[in-house]
């Protein structure tokens, strides 16, 4: 049986790890095909209201 002293340390490895990944923020260049589609309304949206740069993206 895992002791929860063991949990707790590997849940918190887990969770530094993420966050030390999370903070190397890595330019992207994200593309849909070639013509708007209404499935990619979504992304023109978050563009147009600043969803993605309150995000930092």
């Amino acid at each position: 049986m895992i002791g929860n002293g063991k949990i707790l340390a590997g849940s918190i490895a887990l969770l530094v790890a993420g966050t030390l990944a999370a903070a190397a923020n890595e330019k992207v260049t994200f593309g849909t095909n070639w013509l708007a589609e209404p499935e990619h309304g979504g992304y023109y949206q978050a563009v147009a209201d600043g969803t993605y740069a309150a995000c930092g993206l």
